[in-house]
């Protein structure tokens, strides 16, 4: 979706907005191919536990899943445990910020590639298929 102001042009950017560990991210809606619920019967072996993958090393995060992001990954899915997903948002590309210099090595590493501020907040951009290791994970 084009968004147009005057004579300029602007992307449009569809994210889903969820939280892990007290931050929240955003991902491209197109990565997403459903959202289901985290249960007491899901089998966790089956799913990546974000909050884990985001992590330092030696670093322990606590989390406390309630939705699944079933992520396209190439010919699969990967399904992803969040703590919870919060809304559906629509941003234009002018309103995406670049990482500060002090954590661009190890947020790019993780797969998180820019910033947004909306409704008082900083959303963090991640793209799945640059987080290490999620998308050629043996299934």
């Amino acid at each position: 979706m084009k968004i147009s102001w005057e004579n300029r042009e602007e992307t449009a950017l569809r994210l889903v907005v969820f939280s892990v560990a007290g931050a929240c991210f955003g991902v491209d809606t197109d990565q997403i191919a459903a959202i289901v619920d985290f249960t007491t019967d899901t089998d966790r072996e089956e799913v990546v536990m974000l909050a884990e993958r985001l992590a330092k090393r030696g670093q322990s995060r606590i989390c406390s899943p309630t939705a699944i992001l079933e992520v396209r990954c190439d010919s699969h899915i990967r399904r992803v445990a969040v703590d919870r997903v919060e809304e559906f948002i629509e941003i234009t590309s002018d309103a995406i910020r670049p990482l500060p210099t002090l954590v661009r090595p190890y947020a790019i590493e993780s797969g998180i590639w820019g910033i947004v501020t909306q409704g008082g907040r900083m959303l963090l951009l991640l793209d799945f298929a640059k987080l290490p290791g999620l998308c050629d994970l043996p299934r």
